[in-house]
């Protein structure tokens, strides 16, 4: 059975928006910096626009066996390594879209002062939105791992 969450459906969307700003900025037209952060934030928003469109694949909402519960098991050495790698990235790519934006918005970006302007407040709540989601997430997973 596939499906999509609301969770899924927002990463996709939301990542497919900063990629395709990402993919304009590369335009000759634009006069834009492109660095090494724009390749990283090409490269991340892809990954994770293609791992919410697998993951569905992999989940069956009825059969509870599979789900497993993660709160009544012990995180094993790869369960954090995994979990630690994966906030690493994110914050990765966090800094690359704040630090990109900003250089950008003080750069002679032709696509910037254009139509893309609105795009890049978008970026910016974007940004404090992840924020907050990884620090929420981080309390949480240190909360479960110290209960358990």
């Amino acid at each position: 059975m596939y499906f999509f969450t609301i969770s899924h459906l927002s990463v996709i969307v939301i990542n497919s928006i900063v990629l395709a700003l990402m993919i304009k900025l590369r335009d000759e037209n634009c006069n834009c910096l492109v660095d090494w952060r724009n390749v990283y934030i090409i490269t991340f928003s892809s990954l994770m626009i293609l791992l919410a469109l697998i993951t569905p694949f992999f989940m069956n909402p009825t059969d509870k066996s599979k789900m497993g519960n993660m709160s009544s098991k012990k995180p094993t050495t790869m369960h954090m390594l995994g979990f630690i790698l994966a906030m690493g990235v994110t914050i990765l790519n966090i800094y690359c879209l704040y630090s990109y934006t900003k250089d950008l918005q003080e750069s002679q970006c032709n696509c910037v002062r254009d139509s893309l302007a609105n795009l890049f407040g978008f970026v910016f709540y974007y940004i404090r939105i992840s924020v907050l989601l990884l620090m929420v997430g981080l309390l949480i997973s240190l909360i479960t791992m110290l209960v358990s």
